[in-house]
């Protein structure tokens, strides 16, 4: 399996994602989920998952993550996400 198919994948596209999910242990790049052309998500391999931990880990910046985790203003609920997505 070539990596770079596995790179971006629409969101409906369950069969890109579920292969990519199915092996990502053997995967080296992140799954972009796209959206009619915008970005809308990705899956993380386990690598760039630690790497991102390893950041916050080392960021001193608490104000900031906890101004951001209480920051509702651009945030939409599940139940919108879905509607926007047609489902």
């Amino acid at each position: 399996m070539d990596d770079s198919d596995y790179k971006q994948a629409e969101i409906d596209d369950g069969d890109a994602i579920t292969a990519f999910t199915r092996d990502i242990s053997a995967q080296a790049q992140e799954l972009v989920l796209t959206h009619n052309g915008a970005t809308v998500g990705a899956i993380l391999t386990q690598a760039q998952y630690q790497w991102f931990l390893d950041q916050l880990d080392q960021a001193d910046i608490p104000d900031y993550l906890a101004d951001r985790a209480n920051d509702e203003a651009d945030a939409i609920s599940l139940d919108a996400l879905k509607k926007e997505l047609g489902q």
